[in-house]
């Protein structure tokens, strides 16, 4: 049986900068839309490419991470600042 190894989710520059760029330029609601959507689709990815279950959530978790990471670095949304 051939195993097939992702590309780390992680070193998608591209995929994990545009995402966290849709997320500081969306509010609310969007923002939340935007992100389950976003997940649900790379979790598909994983899952068409062959990646199991476990790997694939594990690689989400990373992604997660990645993203937010960047968003912390680069900005919080306007009006995400926590008061009290």
């Amino acid at each position: 049986m051939t195993q097939i190894v992702a590309f780390p989710m992680t070193a998608q520059a591209n995929e994990v900068r545009l995402a966290a760029d849709a997320l500081c330029a969306l509010h609310g609601e969007a923002a939340n839309t935007f992100w389950r959507q976003t997940i649900a689709r790379l979790r598909l990815q994983l899952a068409e490419g062959g990646v199991d279950r476990e790997d694939g959530e594990r690689e989400l978790r990373a992604f997660c991470n990645a993203v937010f990471a960047r968003v912390r670095e680069t900005g919080a949304p306007a009006g995400s600042e926590k008061t009290g």
